[in-house]
């Protein structure tokens, strides 16, 4: 049974083809071609495209993802819940939200969230990379929730 559910599992979020050694993947919820484009060419990052808000979740607890990246124009979906909901999943990744309208009051709310970061769209390439960057150091750092052990 667990052979046929870890099956499942890896058809459904394979894993990050070429992964360097040490380098975690991010999840990432946009459907805009543009960016999605910049976070391809961006080999530092192996990224992982989520085809809808909750399969980035599972995603980010299967792959134990430190990084999620959000694009708050995510049809149908209310920004900051997604965002609190995704930075409070069990492995606690810092989220970073897409947006082509940002100003101080966005970064407070966002944090407000849950979030870490915001980042203007267009995606700019090395700006990007330095906040991923920066948000991949600060998990090394940051204190982790402990994890449970589960009692069969």
């Amino acid at each position: 049974m667990w052979r046929s559910l870890d099956s499942l599992f890896k058809r459904i979020f394979p894993a990050p083809a070429q992964t360097p050694a040490g380098v975690a993947p991010i999840v990432v919820i946009s459907a805009d071609d543009r960016d999605r484009r910049v976070l391809m060419d961006m080999s530092a990052f192996p990224v992982y495209f989520a085809e809808s808000p909750q399969k980035a979740s599972a995603a980010l607890e299967w792959l134990r993802a430190p990084v999620a990246l959000f694009d708050r124009d995510w049809p149908g979906i209310e920004w900051r819940a997604e965002v609190q909901r995704l930075s409070s999943s069990r492995e606690r990744p810092c989220v970073i939200l897409m947006s082509s309208v940002i100003d101080d009051y966005l970064w407070e709310e966002v944090v407000r969230c849950g979030g870490y970061d915001v980042v203007a769209k267009p995606l700019e390439p090395e700006h990007l990379a330095r906040v991923i960057g920066l948000a991949l150091s600060y998990r090394k750092v940051a204190p982790q929730p402990p994890r449970t052990a589960r009692i069969s």
